[in-house]
């Protein structure tokens, strides 16, 4: 008999914790989804930057850029900045073509369309294919962002000159 019971908390439990699981990765893929269509749009940094953590960790491993702060963060994604503009031909600043939930995990890969900055245009030739690691608390707010970006040299160089 109480191998029984014991029997039917602990199957109960693994039904829970897979139900959980699925629930859990439907609001991270919202949130995702969210995230990658404010930065595709780009029309909206007081929204973009309330999906943040205040003690977000940036990473831009081939940018070699390392941020603690959501204010860090801010001083460097800077979308105000007025040398950025987009392409007129491409009103989303990016294509996102893959997304993978897992957890509070998402993965968002696709590419750059298009877009001036410092009087120059980018992307046009060749697109710039990113990758972009998202870690989300359980209140919705990214805690952790990886970008992996195939930065052209003159963009990496015109970077590392408004590091914050």
């Amino acid at each position: 008999m109480h191998r029984a019971i014991a029997l039917i908390l602990l199957l109960t439990g693994f039904a829970l914790q897979a139900s959980a699981q699925p629930m859990r990765d439907v609001k991270v893929r919202s949130w995702a989804e969210d995230y990658f269509a404010r930065y595709a749009a780009r029309d909206d940094w007081p929204g973009f930057v309330a999906l943040f953590a205040d003690d977000l960790v940036f990473e831009d491993p081939l940018a070699n850029m390392s941020l603690v702060s959501r204010e860090e963060f801010k001083a460097f994604y800077h979308w105000p900045d007025p040398s950025f503009s987009k392409h007129p031909d491409y009103p989303q600043t990016l294509v996102l073509e893959d997304l993978i939930v897992q957890g509070n995990r998402s993965i968002g890969s696709g590419y750059f369309t298009p877009f001036k900055y410092q009087g120059f245009t980018y992307a046009e030739d060749e697109p710039m294919r990113f990758t972009i690691w998202l870690t989300w608390s359980d209140d919705g707010k990214i805690t952790k962002q990886i970008d992996w970006i195939d930065y052209p040299d003159e963009l990496l160089q015109a970077m590392h000159c408004r590091t914050p």
